[in-house]
């Protein structure tokens, strides 16, 4: 961390009111700042690398209390999430524990918490954001797209959930509500699992395209991805746009292969 400090990022800056509602959005270039640095250095000499688990429990001298983090996240983000009516499946993720020696000592549930849930929703405005000042902009970007169930998976999943006799389907157009309702009336049930399982294989596989038709699981009407241009390159391309807006001048895309195409080579 303290490598990057001081270095300009873009960055998108959203401001909420006291009662929760977004107000605006601020795309900018400014530094990385961290305002617990020392508190986050000491904690790495005594137990190496932070997780979200160690963040979670630690009290690293922000300002704020822990608090109205968690209240922020389940009014606000996570409310949002809900009124769109977006899918959210309780899905469980596994991480591999190694010894001192690198070999693999166990496979163990990953557990999601607070820290998860703060970062995941933050992310995910950032992104949405991200988009419509894409659109705003009128410059050609790259869109994470995820188009609604293809005819043939809607049937599958209809016959699927009728031989398990749940009294429970989809419509002929259905919505992403529709979705996240089923998985949370089989929450409970012990092939739960399974069930989710079936309603994420029924979904299209999201694509990067400049032409944006919308994120179906997510109930957005523009979504890109923006938050790890280090380690992904659309989200660097996003970040080349959102540059050359911001400098008033325009950013050519590379040339990018249609949908489909990156899977026949």
């Amino acid at each position: 961390v303290a490598g990057l400090l001081g270095r300009p990022y873009k960055t998108i800056r959203l401001e909420w009111s006291s009662d929760l509602h977004l107000l605006r959005v601020r795309t900018c270039v400014r530094p990385i700042q961290c305002y617990s640095l020392a508190a986050m250095g000491e904690l790495q000499q005594m137990l190496g690398p932070l997780s979200y688990e160690l963040v979670c429990q630690a009290d690293l001298g922000i300002p704020e209390a822990p608090e109205p983090y968690r209240t922020f996240v389940e009014n606000a983000l996570l409310k949002a999430r809900q009124a769109r009516g977006a899918v959210d499946f309780e899905t469980t993720e596994t991480q591999i524990v190694c010894d001192e020696a690198g070999h693999i000592e166990k496979i163990v549930p990953r557990v999601r918490n607070d820290a998860h849930r703060l970062i995941e929703e933050c992310m995910l405005a950032a992104n949405v954001c991200s988009a419509d000042y894409l659109q705003q902009g009128k410059q050609p970007g790259l869109y994470r797209v995820h188009e609604g169930p293809t005819p043939e998976k809607q049937e599958l999943l209809r016959a699927y959930l009728k031989a398990l006799g749940l009294g429970l389907t989809i419509s002929e157009t259905p919505r992403p509500v529709e979705f996240q309702r089923i998985a949370e009336a089989t929450a409970e049930r012990p092939d739960a699992e399974q069930i989710h399982m079936m309603l994420l294989r029924s979904m299209s596989q999201a694509i990067y395209t400049p032409v944006n038709s919308g994120h179906f699981g997510l109930a957005y009407e523009a979504y890109t991805h923006f938050t790890s241009p280090i380690r992904r390159y659309p989200d660097l391309l996003v970040h080349r746009v959102i540059k050359a807006i911001l400098d008033k001048r325009r950013y050519q895309l590379p040339a990018l292969p249609t949908p489909g195409e990156a899977h026949e080579k």
